[in-house]
């Protein structure tokens, strides 16, 4: 619940957190790039007491590992939440709240067609089934109408302006039979 995207993300994580969880990992979900590899280094971590972010190249972050104890719904709902600059406020807010924090490699998400592109030059980072995708989708605007492009990029401007949101997950699931 919330009317932004800040809201029903920190809500989210204090209803987990109400549930009687100590420790919560939340992720993106327009980050090819995360492996399974990614989540246990976070786990592995918030076992040791640290509280773990994984960057994105845009500002953002694609996973946030944090204890309840570090978390305060009020301080978290003014973050910059779909700013280029949230990585480094919720870094400097983690640091003063005296946690130790453990950063993660540093990984691309998809917030623009342009970002896709992006991705074709890390194919080795990414999933063959991703790559799929993103290869049906760059042929398909290659070859496509002026009609389709139009569409596309009626997606893709409503995801610069919602970053992280579900919108990501419903273009991938629009285009999958490209």
């Amino acid at each position: 619940m919330g009317n932004s995207f800040g809201e029903r993300f920190v809500n989210a994580i204090q209803a987990v957190y109400d549930k009687g969880f100590k420790n919560v990992i939340t992720i993106g979900n327009d980050s090819p790039q995360l492996k399974t590899a990614h989540l246990l280094k976070a786990n592995a971590q918030l076992a040791k007491g640290k509280t773990v972010l994984g960057p994105s190249t845009d500002g953002g972050f694609y996973l946030m590992g944090l204890h309840k104890d570090n978390f305060d719904t009020n301080l978290f709902q003014r973050l910059p939440w779909q700013r280029f600059s949230l990585f480094r406020r919720i870094s400097l807010l983690l640091k003063a709240s005296r946690s130790e924090l453990f950063q993660l490699p540093v990984l691309h998400d998809i917030d623009t067609r342009e970002d896709i592109v992006v991705m074709l030059n890390y194919i080795n980072s990414v999933s063959n089934k991703v790559l799929q995708i993103f290869r049906r989708i760059v042929q398909k605007l290659s070859a496509s109408s002026a009609r389709d492009v139009n569409l596309y990029a009626f997606l893709f401007t409503r995801l610069t302006l919602n970053k992280g949101s579900p919108n990501t997950l419903y273009f991938l699931i629009t285009t999958k039979g490209l």
